[in-house]
């Protein structure tokens, strides 16, 4: 969308009316953070990552086998790796590696997202070793 205030606004109105236990909770609030990182990345308002990285997280939590689990983690994962950039905290660092060696291990071998999975990873891990 062209208003990013707008698509925020109508994810948040979504997840508002959508049942806990409803399956495609997990995809709205994922998507909610996802809009939310991306403003950080325009406006450097760390509350918008903030609140990326505490919805990414119930996203994940949600029960159930969502088929849609690599990109929700991976979601994370991003949103995590950005914190650390941010903040230069370790554990931000070493949440977003745990985050997308599960996002890893719920992708098929042949899958088309395994490559750029397995590049972030890389980039993750490489980013703990120049520490």
């Amino acid at each position: 969308m062209e208003d990013p205030a707008r698509a925020i606004d109508l994810a948040q109105r979504a997840i508002a009316t959508t049942p806990e236990d409803h399956p495609n909770r997990a995809t709205s609030l994922s998507s909610l953070s996802r809009l939310l990182q991306q403003r950080f990345e325009r406006t450097r308002s760390i509350e918008d990552l903030d609140e990326a990285i505490h919805l990414a997280r119930r996203a994940i939590t949600i029960p159930g086998d969502h088929p849609f689990q690599a990109i929700l983690l991976d979601n994370l994962s991003r949103s995590l790796r950005q914190k650390y950039e941010i903040t230069r905290s370790i554990g931000d660092l070493h949440e977003a590696i745990d985050h997308m060696r599960s996002a890893i291990d719920t992708t098929p071998a042949d899958h088309p997202n395994q490559a750029i999975l397995l590049s972030n990873l890389r980039r993750y891990i490489h980013d703990s070793k120049a520490l």
